[in-house]
């Protein structure tokens, strides 16, 4: 047997798989050489890790393996695939098996119990427009156009930032969907739901008409699928209309206490719902005074009726003993003026003087965004064509004036054609800028944020929602957690850096701690949710940084762990996403203080 000359593709076998999986990431030629002289080293779980850090190599290494053993394609789907916790194996891996195939393997337990969807947390657009195209290729019973509106609701779920939605939901939602129905409606909402909930959340004034559905109510519809209802509320939902039966529906999920729910039941045909399960709620199932409830209702209805149900939502925590105490303090804070709490919020912040002023300082910056508009509409066009073009698209061509003339339907059945007649990784890379030209048409990019540094209440109250945030901080979020926010309102040194949109929703946000450490002091910037995190982070480091210049800080850290103490007392729990000193989660309150 003759010698193979040690050339240096064969030295490169010799190295070690940690290695040559590093290499086989920046090098496509080492797939090749593994091909001619060490195919079992293809297979190593070192060489699998490295071929999914660069998305050009994967096509390339799936036809590879493909070819090679057949029987590497089950392990491929149902042992390396899902633990990458990345969605754009998926969508090549749908270029290899039929959509019937593509469907059990995203439905297939492991011994966790868990589905590959499970495990994506990156990428989600791959496996959104996956779904799409999945979805459409299976529900060949219907018409067209529920088929795309299937394909739309199925893809919509999959791109939701909250997993109780884009997993959970989802992946309910594929195991229950019933191919064989002759409309997208009886496909996706009698199985999932039941006649009676399927009849409520199939009416277009519920979810919203199709296409354009409400991310606020898919909640409850996530909510309504994985927790079924008592058979009473299904009952009374039948004398109701969809409309009215959807407002039960909401307060019934708005709390996880099966107290609540039966009074949500019991009350279901009286008006003004939420205020009557509050009335008999709060005294009976918690313990507070029925006058205490009476006068805490009307303090919010007259002050802050925008608040009344996340208000609501957020008093679950009082189901919890250990919670009842902190009653009165949420009463009170609401009962203050806007003067009055601001007093209360900083009167133990002892600080240096010229410090507490900049700290306690409320800040507020409107920025324009109207001029870019068309600008960037007209970029944009121009930068998907000429993209396409590159790929040898033979058009139709993204134009503005047929938008304009054919209307919004026109750039929904283009954009269609082109999920349809490209490559994943060509939608894809395109989606970014598409998402631009819905928003710029449809005029819903805002014309303008505001940025702010501020202690508002409301604000603060709502600081884990907003149309793309949803944290354990939401008042509605089904976890003791949210009894954070009742620190965050209360706490002297902590306030929020915050962009809002035209309609004041938060698009992003992150909490701010003044610190204290070896006498010295510092800022904490939390973790950063939502949208356009360089801009929040390019208007809020120049007031730091002039802090610092200052001399009134020794130094700030953003969206990292830091050490030190709060430069006040707490006088409830509060939440950070950060650790300080270690401990990430509920900070408590040395002693409960007095707010007042």
């Amino acid at each position: 047997m003759s010698r193979v000359p040690r050339t240096w593709k064969t030295k490169l076998l010799l190295h070690s798989r940690e290695l040559i999986g590093k290499l086989v990431s920046y090098d496509e030629r080492i797939l090749d050489l593994l091909q001619k002289h060490n195919k079992p080293l293809l297979f190593s779980s070192e060489v699998i890790r490295g071929v999914w850090k660069n998305p050009v190599i994967v096509r390339k290494y799936l036809k590879i393996v493909m070819d090679e053993a057949d029987h590497f394609l089950p392990y491929l789907k149902e042992k390396v695939i899902p633990k990458l916790q990345d969605g754009y194996p998926i969508a090549l891996l749908a270029e290899y098996v039929s959509p019937q195939e593509m469907l059990e393997f995203l439905l297939h337990r492991d011994e966790d119990d868990k589905t590959p969807l499970h495990y994506i947390k990156s990428n989600r657009e791959f496996l959104a427009s996956t779904l799409r195209k999945m979805v459409y290729a299976l529900a060949n019973q219907m018409p067209e156009k529920d088929r795309r509106t299937l394909s739309y609701v199925v893809g919509f779920m999959a791109e939701d930032h909250r997993f109780f939605v884009n997993t959970e939901l989802l992946v309910l939602t594929l195991e229950e969907m019933d191919w064989e129905a002759e409309n997208w409606k009886d496909a996706l909402f009698f199985p999932l739901l039941g006649e009676e909930l399927a009849r409520v959340f199939a009416h277009k004034e519920v979810l919203g008409k199709r296409g354009k559905w409400n991310r606020g109510k898919l909640m409850m519809l996530a909510r309504a699928a994985l927790w079924e209802p008592e058979e009473e509320l299904l009952e009374a939902l039948e004398e109701l209309s969809p409309k009215q039966g959807f407002e039960v529906v909401k307060a019934y999920y708005l709390h996880q206490d099966e107290g609540w729910q039966e009074l949500v039941i019991k009350h279901t045909k009286s008006e003004n719902l939420l205020e009557k399960v509050a009335l008999d709620y709060l005294p009976h199932k918690v313990g507070i005074s029925k006058k205490d409830t009476s006068r805490f209702l009307a303090t919010i209805e007259k002050n802050y009726p925008q608040l009344m149900e996340d208000i609501l939502a957020w008093t679950s925590v009082f189901a919890h003993k250990e919670n009842f105490s902190y009653f009165p303090l949420f009463h009170r804070i609401f009962l203050l003026s806007p003067e009055e709490y601001r007093k209360e919020r900083y009167k133990d912040l002892k600080v240096p003087k010229e410090l507490r002023e900049a700290w306690i300082q409320n800040y507020q910056q409107l920025i324009s965004l109207q001029d870019e508009k068309g600008r960037e509409l007209v970029k944009a066009i121009q930068n998907i064509n000429q993209e396409l073009e590159k790929e040898g698209w033979k058009g139709p061509w993204l134009e503005l004036g047929w938008i304009k003339e054919k209307g919004f339907e026109a750039l929904r059945e283009w954009e269609w054609q082109l999920l349809h007649n490209t490559s994943a990784e060509v939608y894809i890379s395109l989606k970014p800028q598409l998402r631009e030209v819905h928003s710029l048409i449809r005029e819903k990019s805002p014309s303008s944020l505001t940025f702010l540094i501020t202690d508002s209440r409301e604000l603060l109250f709502r600081m884990g929602k907003g149309p793309k945030i949803y944290s354990c901080q939401a008042p509605d979020y089904w976890g003791e957690q949210k009894i954070g926010l009742l620190g965050a309102i209360t706490h002297g040194s902590t306030k929020m850096a915050a962009l809002l949109n035209e309609k004041g929703e938060l698009i992003g946000r992150a909490k701010l701690h003044l610190l204290r450490k070896e006498g010295k002091y510092y800022v904490a910037v939390d973790h950063y949710y939502g949208e356009m995190k360089e801009v929040l982070v390019e208007l809020l480091k120049p007031i730091l940084e002039n802090w610092k210049k200052r001399g009134l800080i020794a130094d700030y850290r953003m969206f990292s762990d830091v050490e030190g103490e709060f430069a006040s007392p707490l006088y409830a729990p509060l939440y950070l996403d950060i650790k300080l000193n270690g401990i990430k989660g509920l900070h408590f309150p040395k002693s409960r203080g007095d707010f007042s």
